[in-house]
């Protein structure tokens, strides 16, 4: 967490900074292991049991379940716009929007 600041008291970027890093390392994660537990990944079949979840998905969840909920919502427009769900002309009626 950005210099032992409470999710409470982060500024978005510092919100935007430790979520990434903790959803990358999920990913990275489930990267290596889905393979090892599914013969034919990328298909998963039925029946098939993966790995157990990593413990940084709990991290993030209590991360973002600290934050303040405005907070929440803009980096939920953050991943939008970087996700080019839409742009940028009216980020005040796409924040209004989500909540």
């Amino acid at each position: 967490m950005a210099k032992g600041k409470k999710p409470t008291e982060m500024k978005l970027s510092d919100a935007a900074k430790e979520t990434i890093s903790l959803a990358r390392k999920i990913r990275a994660y489930y990267d290596t292991e889905l393979p090892k537990h599914h013969p034919h990944y990328p298909v998963i079949r039925v029946g098939e049991v993966g790995p157990p979840p990593p413990p940084e998905e709990k991290l993030l969840a209590k991360f973002l379940s600290e934050l303040p909920q405005d907070l929440v919502y803009k980096l939920i427009l953050v991943m939008y716009i970087g996700r080019e769900d839409f742009g940028t002309e009216d980020l005040a009626g796409a924040y209004a929007d989500l909540k």
